[in-house]
């Protein structure tokens, strides 16, 4: 008699499932660093760089400065018992060099006849007598009178020493003078126009620096 023995059958093998993460299994990703050095705005000033610029600006400022004086005051400001006079505005007008007049001459030069100013410029006098001559030609420009043709009658001021201890000076010094102006149209013996600006010298001194 046979015995037949039975062999239970293969069961196939099965894979684990994948075991699902959740958020509370799940790898966060590192934090990035954060510098919470304080940081101390403008806590370094290039202070050459600083005094560079205001050293350039300086010019400029001072150019600036002239100009609006100019335009505010019309070249004329009052200083106690004188009248500080810009050289060159005084004669910075339109003026016929043959049949021009007082009436030519603006307003606010017209009311300095008769009162003391100072002015500043240089001296020039083709027929100096020294250091202590009388008489001599005061003009803002000494280059444009003497290598590039004489100034216009309006640009020239007339300059007469009224007491002997007043100083002449080279037409290369820069020079200040104080005075009585007289505003006034002089012709000489031909009928042509000499002067319009006279200037009765009580004080002149070099201007240094």
């Amino acid at each position: 008699m046979s015995v037949t023995t039975s062999t239970p059958p293969v069961q196939p093998s099965v894979a684990p499932a994948p075991v699902a993460r959740t958020a509370s299994t799940a790898v966060a990703p590192p934090a990035p660093v954060v510098d919470v050095t304080p940081h101390r705005a403008g806590s370094r000033v290039n202070w050459r760089l600083v005094i560079m610029l205001s050293v350039v600006a300086v010019p400029f400022l001072w150019i600036g400065y002239m100009l609006v004086t100019q335009l505010v005051t019309g070249g004329v400001s009052r200083h106690g018992d004188y009248y500080a006079v810009d050289l060159k505005a005084l004669g910075y007008f339109t003026f016929d060099q043959e049949a021009g007049t007082v009436a030519d001459v603006p307003e606010r030069f017209r009311q300095l006849d008769g009162k003391k100013i100072q002015l500043e410029g240089y001296m020039y006098n083709p027929s100096s007598a020294g250091s202590r001559g009388t008489e001599f030609q005061f003009v803002y420009n000494v280059t444009k009178c003497c290598f590039s043709g004489p100034p216009l009658v309006q640009e020239r001021v007339y300059g007469h020493v009224t007491k002997g201890d007043v100083p002449l000076f080279d037409m290369f010094t820069f020079a200040r003078v104080t005075g009585t102006l007289h505003v006034r149209v002089v012709r000489d013996d031909g009928g042509a126009i000499h002067s319009v600006y006279h200037l009765d010298v009580d004080k002149a001194e070099a201007v240094k620096g």
